[in-house]
Parts: C-alpha cells; structure tokens; sequence
C-alpha cells in the first residue's frame, strides 16, 4: 500500500448497517435480500445523490457514504429513515428491515477505492450504539448544525468506544416517525420534521409547532432546575450550579430515564415558575429542584423530588456538611442524592403503573407491572412477571432492560428451587441476559443481571468483571456495590467485599432489606457471627434464604435457641429442603468459606 497516494481531507462520514441482520436472515433470507436491495435502488441511493454525497462502499448488510458537508449527511440520514419508517410501519417488530445509522465529521484519508482513519471509525462505532431507525451523530456533527431550522438532538452523553482512546459525546437526531429517544434529551422537547427524500436537494423543514399539552412521556423523564443559591454570596453561584450540572451528568448514567440537558433547564434560572407548567413545558414527568446555602465553614443543601404530573412531593432531604473540601462535599452530596432518590422515582414509577389500565401500557409500563410481581417471590407471581416482560419485548423487541428482568425470572427460578431442572433454568438466565447486553450494552441493570447470573453459575472471574462493568456504567446505584460485595466474599476477599457492601449501604437512606441480608452473608463468611446476625436481623428480604443465614449465625454463636427458632422458620417456607442440593448450589470459590457454610448447617440442625 505505500505505493498508493492518498488524500486528506475533512469530511462528513456516514455508517449504516441492517439491525438485527443475521437473525432476518435467519428468519427469511429471500425477504431480507429483497428490501435491502429495494432500498438501496428506491430509498439509501436517491438521498444519498440528492444530498451531495457518494456511497464509497457497501459492507455486506450495510453501506459508507462521505459528504461534503455535515447537514447534507443529516439530511440525507433523515430522508432514507423517515421513508423505511413509513415501508416498515405495519410490519412486525421483529421481522423488520431496518437500518442504524451514525454520521461524524472528522478528518480521513481516501484512495480511489476507500476511505480510512478515525473519522470513519467513529461513526462506524457510532452507528453500532444507535436504535433500529435511528441516526446519532458526534459532538462535532450537532456542534456544525444545531443551531440550523429543522434540526433538534436528543443528547445521548458520553460513551467509551473500542480502540477510541477517549470517550466520545454523541446525539440522536429527531425527526417526524424516530423511534422513541432511551436517554437524555437536549436543547429542544419538540422534534424536528425534515423533508424526505426527493428529486431535488432534500432541505431540512421548519420546526413543528409546540402542542400545549404534550403527552406525557411513556418513561420516566426529569428536569434538574438550577438549585438556588440563597446564602446572599454570588461569589457561591458556581457552587449551586456545579450541583445542577453534576445531578445532571449522573442521572443520565440511568439509562430507563429521559433527562433534560442543561441548556434547558438553565433557561428557567431566576425565573418564578410552577413546578407544573415545568412539567408542561419540557414535557417530564418530575422535577428536581433544590438550594445551596453557604455559612461560615458549613454548607447547607436542599433537594426535593417532584411529581410535575401532580404537583406532589416524592421525595426532599437535606444534607449539612463541613466545607474543608468544597469538592468533595459536593461530589458526596450528588451521590447520595441520586443513589437516594432514584429509589424513590422508581417506586413513584411502580405505583403510576399499578393505575394503567392494560390498553394504556407501553413496554415500560409493562416490565414495572412485572417487576412487581416479581418481587412477591412466589413461583406464581415469576411466571407472570415473565409473561409481562414477554410482552414487553414483543411490543419493543430493542427495549433491552426487559430481556434481562426475563433472565431474572429464570435465575429466581433455579435459585429458589421452583424449577425441575435448575441449569436449565440458569442456561434460560443466561441466554436472556447475553440478549439484554447485546441490544443494550451499556446498560449497567443489563450488566447486573449478568453479574448475577455468572455469579450462580459459578463463573468468578466473569462475575467479578459484570460487576465492574456494572459499578462503571453506574457508579451511583448502590446494588452494584452490595452486589459485588457479595460475589468478592464469596471468592474469599472479605476486608474487600464488606468496603463494597458498606459503601452501597451508606450510599442511600432507603435501603432495601437483601442490603442487610448481604451484609450479614459477608460476616458470616468472615467469621463475624454476631455482626451477622445484627445484620440479618434488620433484612425484610421476602425470601426463605434470609432464615437458613440467620439460623447458622446463631448456631455458630452459640445461641441454639434462636437458631432452632430460625431453622424452624426456614423449613416451613421451604418444606423440600435437601442439605446436600443446598450446599452444592451456593457458589464458593475457595473450599474454605464452603466448609464454614457446612459447619453452621450442621450446628443449625439442617443435617
């Protein structure tokens, strides 16, 4: 190749590729074929010509097309996706032929034949992270072309892409028939209409006008409004807003929620304004507002939780801290609001969706209806969790959050021995969780429910790694760190694992009760019994498993009395119980913790 001259230039690159391409080949080759070439001849070629641009070659079940400029790229993306929307309207879902696009402007070097460099890769990288239907586009595509009529972005933050050396910002393009946005939403709450394609030059179409009441948002979406700076100091300014901005970056990490981006709200800085006409306004279901007040050494913050829908409190705490590290009191307060509150916004969500009727509900609402059932505990109520997020996915085959509450189904199932064939049952978990990673993979509750499948398979040094993922995609839900407490004691890395747990614990002054029952998992395995009981004492876990723990910490402190009462507890919530099926299924690295675990069932009477 070091004969062949090529040349530099800066450039707006377009990937695309067919969704979901080897399974429609599977499922009817000759189909998919046939609107793939449809396409190309009636649809990707046109804009493609009509916008200025060159297709530079196709990839198998996709194509690369370059630009020389980025609004013909996006105008171009438009045209070919709001036409196949409308060719795939009254199809089913998972049959189909859909195109991901992502366009970046970079700097690339070409040859006669191909294109190459960065410029490419990134929006090759780009284009993987996009929905069925959808086009996202890099910072430097939205920075050239957002101020222009007809465009509007819904900003999808920061994402580390292979062999890109630093994380990349990237924005979902709107536009009339896009499917519905997954993360965070920017500068405007309307879409844009933009021209399809046609004979002449495609021009971007003026903005729709603003409905006065736009439908409520099928998933949770929040505006973090300024928080007030009312200690009478300007001087202070920059730390309220440090807080706004921060709420801001770190809700997003939330994939189920749809948060508005900072341009926007800072609009509403200084201004008398109803938390309803908020609501209204930016078309979100809850908003956050708070203040900061700064007095001597101390600072005093207020938060409050919203529901713009109602006008009605869900939530509102107050934290007062020392100032010696002004930074650090504010990355600490951020995470104690949003591990916090988003417990609270979650079960605000599960009781709106306890009043939908069945026609009303979307795949969202669909899995809260399972999730609540799930959390009964009972056989019964996992299988018909499982056909809720059945549903779910049949309505919204790319809603990824539910194929890993169907692995939970089946990992429950093998867990609490309510299946004839327990590694079916984790095989099923398994295969459910790997889908929900792989249309979904930067989800950190995808990554979670790996960790746990992993982890009950046996499989360490893979759970140990999903729990990682999981606490990096997310660092402020605290189930990542009791989670990984939990496998890291199991492994024998006990100092490590009650750190995880205890900071998952302290994270959020609305813990769940498997919070406490981990705890006291974590202290038996290191030896503590009577920590483990105090902890195990405290969980509310629905679960038969809390009684076994508790009754082998009292036999292994010396309290038979308690421990017959535990163990006899546990036997009539599991009357089938099997000593030996029940040691074999715990999933200890290390011979060592095993042996402990058998020395308390025995001196608990369970043998």
């Amino acid at each position: 190749m070091s004969d062949v001259d090529f040349a530099r230039t800066l450039a707006a690159v377009m990937a695309a590729d067919v969704a979901g391409y080897s399974r429609l080949m599977q499922q009817n080759e000759d189909a998919t074929m046939a609107a793939w070439w449809s396409y190309r001849r009636e649809v990707v070629d046109p804009a493609i010509a009509a916008n200025r641009g060159r297709i530079v070659k196709l990839t198998g079940d996709g194509f690369l097309a370059e630009f020389p400029s980025v609004a013909d790229a996006v105008t171009a993306a438009v045209a070919i996706q709001s036409d196949i929307g409308e060719r795939v309207r009254d199809v089913a879902a998972d049959e189909r032929v859909e195109f991901r696009i992502g366009i970046n402007l970079g700097d690339i070097l070409k040859d006669d034949e191909d294109i190459y460099g960065d410029g490419v890769n990134i929006a090759a990288r780009i284009e993987a992270m996009a929905e069925p239907g959808g086009i996202w586009v890099s910072s430097s595509v939205h920075d050239q072309v957002r101020n222009r009529p007809g465009f509007a972005f819904d900003d999808m933050g920061e994402h580390s892409v292979k062999n890109i050396e630093q994380p990349i910002r990237v924005y979902r393009v709107q536009f009339d028939g896009a499917p519905e946005p997954v993360r965070v939403t920017t500068e405007s709450s309307q879409a844009a209409a933009v021209g399809a394609a046609g004979a002449a030059h495609i021009t971007p179409a003026l903005p729709r006008a603003v409905s006065t009441a736009p439908a409520t948002p099928s998933r949770p979406s929040i505006a973090v409004l300024p928080f007030d700076n009312i200690g009478g100091d300007p001087e202070q300014d920059y730390f309220a807003d440090g807080m706004t901005e921060d709420l801001i970056t770190e809700l997003s990490r939330f994939q189920e929620l749809l948060v508005i981006a900072r341009n926007t709200v800072f609009t509403y800085r200084g201004r008398a304004h109803k938390v309803e006409d908020v609501g209204r306004e930016l078309n979100v279901r809850y908003v956050l507002e708070g203040s900061v007040r700064k007095a001597g050494d101390r600072v005093r913050i207020s938060a409050q939780l919203i529901d713009a829908t109602t006008g009605h409190h869900v939530w509102a705490d107050r934290f007062d801290r020392h100032l010696e590290d002004v930074f650090a009191v504010q990355d600490e307060v951020v995470q104690r609001i949003i591990a916090t509150m988003s417990s609270k916004l979650n079960e605000s969500e599960r009781n709106r969706a306890q009043s939908l009727s069945p026609d009303a509900m979307q795949a969202y609402d669909l899995s809260l209806k399972g999730r609540e059932l799930w959390r009964k505990f009972t056989p019964e109520t996992n299988i018909q969790a499982r056909e809720f997020y059945q549903q779910a996915i049949d309505l919204d085959p790319g809603y990824g959050r539910a194929y890993a509450s169907l692995a939970w189904t089946h990992l429950m199932e093998a867990l609490e021995r309510w299946s004839d064939d327990r590694e079916k049952s984790l095989d099923a978990a398994l295969d459910w969780a790997l889908r929900g990673i792989k249309i979904n993979p930067d989800s950190h509750s995808n990554h979670f429910a790996l960790g746990q499948v992993y982890f009950s398979k046996a499989m360490h040094a893979e759970a140990l790694q999903a729990q990682e993922r999981t606490i990096s995609l997310n660092p402020n839900d605290p189930d990542g760190y009791v989670q990984y407490g939990r496998v890291l004691a199991y492994c024998g890395r006990f100092q490590g694992a009650l750190d995880q747990v205890n900071k998952g614990i302290e994270m959020t002054t609305n813990k769940p009760g498997w919070y406490y029952w981990t705890e006291g998992t974590v202290h038996y395995l290191g030896g503590q019994y009577e920590e483990a009981i105090s902890a195990l004492r405290r969980s509310s876990s629905p679960g038969a498993g809390s009684f076994r723990w508790l009754a082998i910490s009292y036999a292994m402190a010396g309290h038979d009395e308690e421990a017959k009462a535990a163990a006899d507890e546990y036997r009539r919530r599991v009357p089938d119980f099997d000593y030996d099926y029940q040691l074999s299924t715990e999933p200890f690295l290390r011979d060592e913790e095993r042996d402990l675990y058998a020395e308390g069932m025995k001196k608990a009477g369970f043998c």
